[in-house]
């Protein structure tokens, strides 16, 4: 499994989502886990996670990103 994010974004998240914190991100995330088949019972009750190795680094870069903007978002103007 890889930690990196790939580095092409779709084009079409802003005008879907405006300026919403990781839009382009997690646009990509869902595209990527769309393909992706539900897991077993056996799976979920050991725990597996629902993301593939695939769309894991982009929910990952998009956790990052809502928290880079909350943090941001909290910086005193003055």
């Amino acid at each position: 499994m890889t930690t990196e994010i790939p580095p092409h974004l779709p084009t079409d998240a802003t005008h879907a989502f405006g300026s919403v914190a990781a839009a382009s991100v997690m646009a990509e995330c869902l595209r990527v886990q769309a393909d992706v088949l539900p897991r077993s019972g056996f799976a979920r009750f050991l725990g597996r996670s629902p993301l593939s190795e695939d769309s894991r680094p982009w929910y990952l870069g998009a956790l990052g990103e809502l928290d880079v903007a909350a943090r941001l978002e909290s910086l005193d103007g003055g």
